[in-house]
């Protein structure tokens, strides 16, 4: 998407995982199972801080839902702008 569609903005969301305690849901058990993958939050600004280095954009991180003191939020997000505009 990045290397030949090129938007001018993306937005990406992924459940993060590691809130699925708070869900009930054993490890390693996806919420739905319609999920390709939920990440935790360090795996998906890894990814997306290099997908934003090697195709030329900046990326912005967030968060979705309410916050739980160790285990974060349900869903994080990031927002790619590309840098060449």
């Amino acid at each position: 998407m990045f290397q030949h569609y090129r938007p001018r903005i993306a937005l990406i969301t992924t459940p993060n995982i590691e809130y699925n305690p708070l869900l009930g849901l054993p490890d390693g058990q996806l919420r739905d199972p319609d999920h390709r993958f939920e990440w935790p939050r360090a795996r998906f600004r890894s990814w997306a801080g290099g997908v934003a280095r090697r195709n030329g954009y900046s990326v912005r991180f967030g968060a979705i839902g309410q916050s739980h003191p160790d285990l974060a939020v349900p869903a994080s997000y990031a927002h790619f702008t590309r840098v060449d505009d």
